[in-house]
């Protein structure tokens, strides 16, 4: 008997604290699993669809700029770009990725807009002196700067998330599966979140090899 073929994928949302890592294994865990990855991609087409700065956008990654933090100031406290624009063109954006599906969502609450039969909710948390010490080597600042930063961008995340979203980020509840990136390797988190992919969606994710998606994906090059 033919297996039934897979149409559809369940989206994988990925939370986590500043400097946490959680970018890093979005992509990661997206290329283990030929899906798309929607980081800064997803602030990429919020802005076209806002009418926002494409050049800030472009320079949005894993190294922070102090310009792009100061972007992602003016959204979480509305400056210059209106929070109900911003969580519309969200909500949009991220139900449409989740039907299409094979995708993993970094940040923005995607969880809380999708809810737990839609997703597998991951949340990536470390030290905070482990990450006062990553954004001191990656950005050459003091430790002094890093922990501001650190603290203070926490605080906004925290802060938005409960104006439009009624919820703490850092409640586990709220999650499928918590991971300590200070605690374990990149790769071991990501052979967790696809052992929790696969528990949480059965056949559905073992029937068939993921579809390609028209999505952008991006990330490390597969490894042979």
């Amino acid at each position: 008997m033919t297996p039934t073929r897979v149409t559809h994928w369940p989206v994988i949302t990925i939370s986590r604290e500043p400097a946490a890592g959680g970018s890093t294994l979005g992509y990661r865990i997206a290329e283990r699993l030929g899906f798309s990855c929607w980081d800064k991609e997803l602030l990429a087409r919020i802005a076209e669809e806002s009418a926002a700065i494409d050049s800030v956008l472009a320079t949005v990654d894993e190294h922070a700029t102090s310009k792009v933090e100061e972007f992602f100031r003016s959204l979480l406290v509305g400056d210059g770009y209106g929070q109900d624009d911003y969580i519309q063109n969200l909500a949009k954006l991220v139900e449409s990725i989740a039907k299409t599906g094979a995708a993993v969502i970094v940040g923005r609450g995607a969880h809380y807009l999708l809810g737990p039969d839609r997703a597998l909710r991951v949340r990536i948390v470390c030290s905070l002196e482990e990450r006062i010490r990553r954004l001191m080597a990656r950005d050459g600042i003091s430790q002094t700067e890093a922990r501001r930063r650190a603290k203070d961008l926490g605080a906004r995340i925290k802060t938005f998330m409960r104006h439009h979203y009624r919820k703490d980020p850092a409640d586990p509840h709220h999650y499928d599966l918590v991971a300590n990136s200070g605690a374990l390797s990149a790769e071991a988190i990501t052979e967790l979140v696809l052992g929790a992919y696969h528990a949480k969606f059965g056949a559905r994710s073992r029937a068939a090899g993921p579809q390609k998606s028209d999505r952008p994906r991006e990330g490390p090059p597969r490894v042979s």
